[in-house]
């Protein structure tokens, strides 16, 4: 066989390597974020934002970052400025936020959280209650 028969062969055999190794990668990411399912976080409440940057090709994990930003649970119109009259006076808002985000603090997952993620923000209403970075 000639040398540049080799070099053919040894070309398209690498090729061949780095299509089936960039697919398993594509897959493999596209597998963790269906198993995530940002989608369903907090679904049941209005006007939840869920912000995601793709990670780079090479890393393991699927998301660069996620942004998860939760407005207020006490009153649709707690954080409108123009409907004050509609806020909701029955639930002691300030108590609430309070607990509300202790409770995010205390059931919120690092370990879970660092095998999906480079870098994690909850948010509720104007405060970031959690901001962890993982590498």
């Amino acid at each position: 066989m000639k040398k540049s028969n080799y070099r053919a062969v040894a070309i398209l055999l690498a090729f061949i390597a780095s299509v089936f190794i960039g697919f398993h990668q594509f897959s493999k990411k596209e597998e963790l974020k269906r198993e995530l399912n940002l989608q369903g976080l907090f679904m049941n409440v209005k006007d939840v934002e869920v912000k995601t940057e793709n990670a780079i090709f090479y890393d393991e994990k699927p998301y660069k970052s996620i942004v998860i930003k939760i407005p207020s649970l006490a009153s649709e119109y707690d954080d409108s400025v123009s409907d004050s009259k509609l806020v909701n006076k029955i639930i002691n808002r300030e108590q609430f936020d309070e607990h509300f985000e202790q409770w995010l603090e205390h059931t919120f997952k690092k370990e879970v959280a660092s095998k999906y993620t480079n870098h994690i923000e909850v948010w509720y209403r104007d405060r970031r209650v959690i901001n962890e970075q993982y590498k």
